[in-house]
């Protein structure tokens, strides 16, 4: 007996290449306007940009996909066997696929996934013999509780909703008072033509996280509800596409430009600089992370100075609070390799502090001075530590503390897209990572509280490969960046 989780996911790897607008705007009609998150997903676009068809009334794939799939583990005949059995499930695979979660009382969550269907004969049909889902008629609806998931079927469409019984369901058939498309909200977040497609209601999710967090708790505790508290984005729009054999994520949030939360952002971020650019290394595989901060906004905000009560009022760390109150640009982390080993490794911590020049004095008050050698504007530390070479320079208002087993003379200062990517956003993160004969590029933009998007494109000569092949890549990838850890 197969699981429910095969079959959801054969459903996702199928494509049938006509639109059912009609289907689409009747399932819209089931989901209500005040739901706390709506997904959309384009399944037709959606596995064709997975690099996926259906040719003879079977799911295929290309030889660089089996392989890829082969790579990751996964039976593709067998998956793409399960898939091509789906095809004559009853199902209709020409539009989207739905999915919502209502917030109840008691932060008390119903999640429901709706799916358009074409044949209910042949639904019932391979649901019993497939899923060992049996339904059974109930106040004129088509139910069944199995596996913890509550299943309804009316008027071609078919409701899963996990950890309700088959009573609960029955309601949920029943059209909303308001349906989605008088939520002028979610029609925008929905209406981009992307592979998937997410509305939030940030204003209450933020209501979840709050009465998930125990009502008394220590510091860490008081801490999180603070920032929750000032965190009054109303909704956010989040969208993910594969077109093109390239992963492109995008996010807008709808946040009142006099909010508590768009203000908070103004205190405690600066401007975008790319000024630390020429202190990060560059080599074949070489990253920065990278954001701008306002020290001394981030030191006056409530929650920081009752954490910073906590940890006493002594001279020192007077001292160490007025230093990072002068922290007021970019703070920027790079690391940079050949070969994806420790032993060549180059990584670099800097940031502008307007008293660097304290903070270099307070450190060789606390360093004994057998443990560096001066070398102009940079302190190197006898001693490696943790098997690298280390030291701190201080140049102006930079402050840069670099870990190295090899050090590289280029850095990213020289290429456009990462100065560009970094110069233009709060927060970013430039990744290049080049494994056999495959090269990753990772771009992440921040460009404020209300946008921000990001993409991953896996090249092999020059073209980009699908994205089950950049799967296949990335997890090779992770396996091998596990020997930058040292030994």
């Amino acid at each position: 007996m197969k699981t429910l989780k095969r079959i959801m996911f054969a459903v996702v790897m199928l494509l049938v290449v006509t639109s059912c607008s009609k289907t689409e705007q009747k399932i819209e009609s089931h989901i209500p306007a005040d739901a706390m998150l709506v997904a959309k997903i384009d399944v037709p676009t959606l596995v064709k940009n997975l690099g996926f068809e259906v040719k003879d009334n079977a799911l295929q794939g290309t030889p660089r996909v089996y392989a890829a799939l082969a790579d990751l583990g996964v039976n593709a005949d067998e998956m793409m066997g399960e898939a091509s059995k789906t095809l004559n499930s009853g199902i209709d695979f020409s539009g989207s696929a739905f999915f919502y979660m209502l917030k109840g009382e008691n932060d008390d969550h119903t999640s429901v996934f709706l799916l358009p269907v074409k044949d209910e004969a042949k639904l019932l049909t391979y649901l019993s013999d497939e899923a060992g889902v049996n339904l059974e008629d109930k106040s004129g609806v088509k139910v069944a509780y199995t596996g913890g998931t509550g299943y309804a079927l009316k008027d071609g469409v078919l409701y899963c909703a996990p950890e309700k019984s088959a009573d609960d369901v029955v309601g949920l058939v029943a059209a909303p008072v308001k349906a989605m498309n008088t939520n002028a909200e979610i029609v925008k977040a929905l209406a981009p033509k992307n592979d998937v497609n997410v509305y939030v209601n940030v204003a209450q999710l933020k209501e979840t996280l709050m009465g998930a967090l125990p009502s008394a708790g220590g510091s860490q505790v008081q801490f999180a509800k603070s920032l929750l508290d000032i965190m009054d984005v109303k909704s956010g729009a989040y969208h993910l596409s594969f077109a093109d054999n390239k992963c492109c994520y995008s996010q807008e949030n709808v946040v009142d430009d006099n909010s508590d939360y768009a203000k908070l952002a103004q205190t405690i971020t600066a401007e975008p600089s790319a000024d630390l650019l020429p202190l990060m290394p560059k080599a074949a595989n070489a990253a920065v992370f990278a954001v701008n901060i306002n020290g001394e906004g981030i030191a006056n905000l409530d929650a920081v100075k009752n954490l910073l009560a906590l940890a006493g009022d002594s001279p020192e760390m007077k001292k160490m609070l007025d230093i990072f109150k002068s922290i007021n640009g970019p703070l920027n982390i790079g690391v940079a390799c050949e070969t994806l080993s420790a032993d060549d490794l180059d990584a670099v911590f800097a940031f502008k502090c307007g008293k660097a020049s304290d903070l270099l004095e307070m450190l060789k008050q606390t360093l004994p001075p057998s443990m560096y050698t001066v070398q102009g504007d940079t302190y190197v530390f006898n001693e490696p530590l943790n098997g690298f070479k280390a030291s701190l320079t201080v140049k102006g208002d930079a402050v840069s503390i670099k870990m190295a087993a090899k050090e590289y003379s280029d850095n990213l200062a020289s290429v456009s897209e990462a100065k560009s990517l970094v110069g233009g956003a709060v927060s970013s993160v430039y990744c290049t990572m080049t494994l056999d004969n495959k090269q990753m590029l990772l771009c992440l933009n921040g460009k404020n509280i209300k946008q921000g998007d990001a993409s991953l494109v896996v090249t092999e000569n020059g073209k980009n490969v699908t994205p089950i092949e950049a799967i296949a890549f990335l997890v090779k990838l992770s396996e091998k960046v596990k020997a930058l850890s040292p030994s």
